[in-house]
């Protein structure tokens, strides 16, 4: 199994003051905060896949961070890592890496944000066939970032996420749209998505406990496995954020919501520790 360096843990979650607790999972990450996290997800398979071996092991890795200046314009930065193995192979593999910026206007109300954001992916995810089942078996906790999977992917994301709070509840919608610029030769027409998420929150103080859904259309075929058609891929979860003093842990149950997801994957166990840069 592969293992993420100390140093590499270290650069990202810094131990320092911590982060609000009101960050949703599977959802968009990007928000007015400036806080960086390491994040593993244990995906469990169904027996009945169809995928060729019934032997599947997989975990997903995210490194991801975003710092937000006092005057709400941002940048951020999401490194996904899949590891799959299975029928005696094993094979781990960097999806595209996502750089972006984070822009968040002033509105009137202090309890509703409109976060704005839009990415790039740069092409670091590899056309071996063997790297991109490994990426393309692990998506699923996220599948908010679908575009991350698509080999040698250069890829525009843009999002609008309103957040609003009232009292302890706290509520998010993602709404976005992922077009590929380009790809790796043999990949086949890479389709527009969209991807629309939402999420509710309760905030306890010392932990927040929330649900959410993540949900993304594609349009024709999105991977060189054939994976997907025409359909909607459906997520849920339910998670929750605890206050560790310095740092924030937090953990989440998600499953397959449609016939397409949960014929791959039963439920995946995710779990995570954030920090806040300033």
């Amino acid at each position: 199994m592969m293992r993420i360096p100390a140093v590499v843990v270290a650069l990202f979650v810094p131990v320092v003051a911590a982060a609000d607790p009101d960050h949703f999972v599977t959802m968009d990450r990007q928000d007015g905060s400036s806080r960086a996290g390491v994040e593993v997800s244990k995906l469990f398979y169904d027996s009945g896949n169809g995928i060729g071996t019934t032997d599947i092991s997989g975990l997903r890795f995210d490194l991801h961070g975003q710092y937000v200046t006092p005057n709400a314009i941002g940048v951020y930065v999401n490194v996904p890592i899949g590891h799959a193995s299975g029928g005696g192979q094993s094979y781990t593999s960097f999806g595209d890496m996502e750089v972006g910026g984070i822009f968040i206007p002033q509105l009137t109300s202090s309890n509703v944000k409109l976060v704005l954001h839009g990415g790039i992916t740069l092409p670091t995810q590899s056309k071996d066939q063997n790297n991109e089942t490994a990426s393309a078996l692990t998506l699923y906790p996220r599948i908010t970032d679908l575009y991350l999977v698509v080999p040698e992917g250069l890829s525009l994301r843009l999002g609008v996420s309103p957040i609003i709070k009232s009292g302890q509840v706290f509520f998010r919608a993602d709404l976005g749209f992922d077009a590929n610029l380009s790809a790796a030769q043999g990949t086949g027409d890479v389709k527009n998505i969209v991807h629309a998420n939402v999420g509710v929150g309760l905030d306890l103080g010392v932990a927040a406990v929330m649900l959410e859904s993540a949900n993304v259309y594609v349009t024709g075929n999105n991977n060189t496995n054939g994976t997907f058609g025409d359909s909607w891929l459906n997520t849920g979860a339910i998670s929750a954020r605890f206050d560790g003093g310095s740092v924030y842990p937090y953990a989440a149950i998600v499953f397959g919501l449609d016939h397409d997801v949960h014929s791959i994957m039963n439920e995946a166990i995710t779990v995570g520790l954030e920090g806040r840069l300033r």
